[in-house]
């Protein structure tokens, strides 16, 4: 009998764990974007800003900025794709540790975060520069709170590029 609960309660805290490294965005209003400087001068913050009611969701992508041609190389969220103004969205978010990003993509978050520990999702920025370089699938990570998330999925998928 001992054996089975405490087998409930393993297989109950797994379920329950993973559950809470999923964050759920349901019917946000698109309202805009802005631009922000970051704490390498070789990227920039592309703040995404949601309306939830009368509460605002900010995410934010970390993008390749060429300061010697001042080019932003800004791809789009998720898959390549082009958020309209006032058109409501869902987003399925995952929290993830530095680890999910591939080593061969160039991230801001490789360079510029320190995270509490390598399965964790929450991270400080720092100062450090790097060289320009445009390599990775910008798009598929934000940050909300100083928490790193790769979007699961995106509805609707509109104006997307999505590779085959």
């Amino acid at each position: 009998m001992t054996k089975i609960l405490f087998f409930s309660i393993i297989i109950f805290c797994l379920f329950a764990c993973k559950a809470q490294k999923i964050i759920k965005y349901e019917n946000i209003k698109y309202e805009g974007f802005s631009y922000q400087a970051t704490l390498n001068d070789s990227f920039v913050n592309k703040r995404l800003v949601f309306l939830k009611g009368t509460d605002s969701v900010f995410f934010n992508i970390k993008i390749p900025y060429d300061a010697s041609v001042r080019n932003i190389n800004d791809p789009g969220i998720f898959y390549n794709c082009t958020l309209r103004k006032d058109s409501l969205y869902s987003f399925e978010l995952k929290k993830i540790p530095l680890s999910s990003i591939s080593e061969e993509y160039n991230s801001y978050y490789k360079t510029n975060a320190k995270f509490k520990s390598k399965s964790k999702s929450k991270f400080i920025e720092v100062i450090k520069n790097t060289d320009y370089q445009y390599k990775g699938i910008y798009g598929m990570f934000v940050d909300i709170n100083h928490e790193l998330l790769m979007i699961n999925k995106m509805v609707p998928a509109k104006d997307c590029i999505f590779q085959h």
